[in-house]
């Protein structure tokens, strides 16, 4: 596995008015890999995903993407560097179908030919999404349209993905079907950000981490040393 950073954050901190949202957040993520950011509702995740993607305030800090210095960049420019984000609301277009959904985002990026997501690549990691090809974007189920939010994604053909709590609120059943989905993105080599509520997931997904707690990183390593730090779950991650 490539250990060079795709992604290195170092002293993120922003403000929303008068609130400190994060602070001083350094990580850095490994090619390949999936890294998790952990932490409670209003611990900092979204804002620290969204400062990544430059929606927002412009951050104090550095934003490394590739080599590249990206504090200060459009939201677009950062996207066409080969950054993908799938936030909560999924952002789907609902009077559009799944096809026009899915072929108004496709594009084959910075990638060679024979690794790129194609659309037949796409109903392979979901094939729900064929079924529901002629369905308004509006018509579809949350999980449904959660699938279509990763899948259009991954049709801009990027080189990494960022993920915003992609099985909040989904019932039990879809949410195993995404996790499989996402180990199964995670095996073509696609370096992945994930920000997610459910442990479980995470913990399945994810090869290193960090713990958010009112904006601040409270703990940050290895999976498996994360499997031993109960204080940390316990001060910081449970209810």
């Amino acid at each position: 596995m490539d250990s060079t950073p795709i992604l290195q954050v170092d002293g993120l901190s922003l403000r929303y008015g008068g609130v400190h949202a994060v602070q001083g957040v350094k990580f850095a993520v490994r090619r390949g890999t999936c890294f998790a950011i952990l932490g409670r509702n209003g611990a900092g995740k979204t804002t620290t995903l969204r400062a990544l993607m430059a929606l927002g305030p412009k951050p104090e800090g550095e934003i490394q993407f590739d080599g590249r210095p990206t504090v200060g960049w459009k939201s677009y420019e950062i996207a066409r560097a080969g950054v993908a984000f799938v936030p909560e609301t999924r952002g789907i277009f609902p009077s559009l179908t799944v096809r026009e959904n899915l072929v108004l985002a496709s594009r084959p990026g910075n990638i060679a030919a024979d690794e790129r997501w194609t659309l037949d690549r796409a109903f392979d990691l979901f094939p729900r999404l064929r079924e529901r090809l002629d369905n308004g974007g509006g018509q579809l189920s949350g999980g449904e349209q959660q699938m279509l939010s990763i899948a259009r994604a991954l049709l801009t053909n990027p080189k990494l993905l960022l993920l915003d709590e992609p099985t909040e609120g989904l019932a039990p059943v879809v949410v195993q079907q995404l996790r499989d989905a996402l180990a199964r993105v995670k095996q073509t080599g696609l370096t992945i950000v994930l920000v997610e509520q459910n442990l479980q997931v995470a913990l399945s997904l994810a090869d290193e981490m960090i713990v958010l707690g009112k904006g601040l990183v409270r703990w940050g390593g290895h999976r498996d040393e994360f499997e031993s730090a109960t204080d940390v779950r316990d001060t910081w991650l449970s209810i």
